[in-house]
């Protein structure tokens, strides 16, 4: 019987698997590069399989393009908030864990402000934009003329867990989900 670690309770579970458990769900747990943590599946939302990378130790951040390589690594995606019920969900885990931001799977369009997952939905009237952010306007602002990649950040600004386009080489944790 496997151990839990990282075992998270807010309405639903995320629950992180031990290493004896890891290798039967076909997950990769070789540790080959210093920003390559492993992983483990975890289960989350609606029941799904997720890797929740800040719950495993010795973890390093990622560009979002490193953070997409290793969730396919792993036989999955970066996270695609494609429900409120689901962004919501991710937000009380990052609050629990105190962690400051991850990145999720989504490609921002700042024409219309909408949102490109990887699952290849899109979202548009997006409520959980930031209505602020370094240049203190609402977000998108693609402040840096290329954040293309969307980040959820975790009172960064004093704003409270909110949506975010950011630079993709900025490095930060992520979520997977199969």
């Amino acid at each position: 019987m496997a151990t839990l670690t990282g075992l998270i309770s807010v309405g639903t579970q995320w629950l992180c698997l031990q290493d004896e458990s890891f290798s039967s769900f076909g997950f990769n747990n070789n540790n080959n590069n210093n920003r390559d943590c492993g992983g483990c599946p975890c289960s989350g939302p609606n029941s799904g399989r997720y890797l929740v990378t800040w719950l495993l130790p010795n973890c390093k951040k990622f560009t979002q393009g490193e953070a997409i390589q290793y969730c396919q690594r792993n036989g999955m995606k970066a996270i695609s908030l494609d429900s409120n019920a689901k962004a919501e969900e991710t937000f009380r885990l990052l609050a629990k864990d105190t962690q400051r931001y991850y990145w999720t799977g989504g490609k921002v369009n700042h024409r219309d402000q909408s949102v490109t997952w990887p699952n290849g939905q899109t979202s548009t009237n997006i409520p959980f934009w930031s209505p602020t952010g370094a240049r203190r306007v609402p977000q998108p602002d693609n402040r840096e003329g290329n954040e293309f990649c969307l980040a959820v950040l975790n009172n960064f600004y004093s704003d409270g867990i909110k949506y975010h386009d950011v630079s993709c080489h900025h490095v930060k944790p992520t979520i997977c989900e199969a």
